[in-house]
């Protein structure tokens, strides 16, 4: 029981909840974690561009992206051993010399 009944004074009551007077200091903590986060999340993302760029330098655009635009990478140290010979082509695949295009 609380003991607290129809009678109490509703000035006299507290706050009912756990942690009361706290909620300025849980919100900053709550903010720095929102924002550690973020920085955290965005060296996270440029260290997987910077390597995606990289591959695409290697090997180039083309051969590093699938025909709807996602990232399709079977073997990337085929694609960049192949990509230092001049032979754009895997696995059985031939390039065509105007375009570029794999089929």
């Amino acid at each position: 029981m609380t003991g607290l009944d129809s009678f109490t004074n509703p000035q006299e009551i507290g706050a009912l909840y756990p942690f009361a007077g706290t909620e300025v200091v849980l919100a900053i903590a709550g903010i720095l974690l929102w924002l550690a986060w973020h920085v955290h999340q965005m060296r996270t993302e440029n260290r997987e561009n910077e390597a995606a760029v990289e591959l695409y330098r290697k090997v180039g655009t083309a051969r590093a992206l699938g025909k709807d635009g996602t990232e399709w990478l079977p073997d990337e140290t085929a694609l960049t051993r192949e990509a230092g010979t001049g032979n754009g082509a895997v696995r059985g695949e031939t390039a065509d010399k105007v375009t570029g295009v794999t089929t």
